[in-house]
């Protein structure tokens, strides 16, 4: 069992994490600030369990409901590639790019069972790392059928990547705060925030 270190993206997300007695760092938000913070903090600490948690946006069709807790096993960066007025696609096979990372199944087993014996009940699946926060239904409902992925986050590939290159352990749990069908509804930080809390107090050893 290893005590993990918890990788945050906003200050505002850290805030559910006052007062316990956990380490953690904060990444920044977005792909590239969260990766190259990652890339330091993973120099650093080469034999530290990494666990990436926040918020995230629900997709449409998901069954998703505020305040549902997500564990990735994978992530997706959706709208890295070519952009056509109707879809995306990936850049061409001989420029040999990479837009989906996979997590440790083990480890996303531990933690799913753990979190199930603590009255939780965490769904498992495929997240997207995108560069701006979907406020169009029409572009989430794209992404959640042509990627097969369940909600969106800004930070996880780009941690994924940089967790992969230095060949540490890493988990990306995230909270759902808004649901994308309904993209002018007002996040609810509050509740999203006392989940969040709530699944690092479960965390504190892996």
């Amino acid at each position: 069992m290893k005590e993990p270190f918890f990788l945050v993206p906003s200050e505002f997300e850290a805030s559910s994490l006052s007062g316990l007695d956990v380490k953690y760092g904060l990444t920044g938000i977005g792909l590239v600030e969260a990766s190259l913070t990652s890339i330091l903090l993973f120099q650093k600490q080469p034999n530290q369990r990494f666990v990436l948690i926040g918020w995230a946006g629900g997709y449409p069709d998901t069954g998703l409901k505020e305040g549902d807790i997500v564990i990735a096993s994978k992530e997706v960066w959706v709208d890295f590639g070519r952009r056509h007025k109707d879809r995306y696609e990936g850049l061409p096979d001989k420029l040999k790019v990479r837009r989906e990372i996979e997590f440790n199944p083990v480890l996303i087993e531990r933690v799913e069972n753990l979190l199930k014996t603590k009255g939780f009940r965490p769904i498992v699946g495929p997240m997207a790392t995108v560069c701006a926060t979907s406020y169009d239904p029409e572009r989430s409902l794209f992404f959640r059928k042509e990627f097969n992925v369940i909600a969106e986050n800004m930070e996880g590939f780009g941690v994924a990547k940089a967790a992969e290159t230095f060949k540490v352990d890493l988990l990306e749990i995230r909270v759902i705060s808004n649901l994308l069908e309904s993209p002018e509804k007002p996040w609810d930080f509050q509740f999203a925030s006392k989940v969040l809390r709530e699944v690092v107090l479960c965390l504190k050893k892996l």
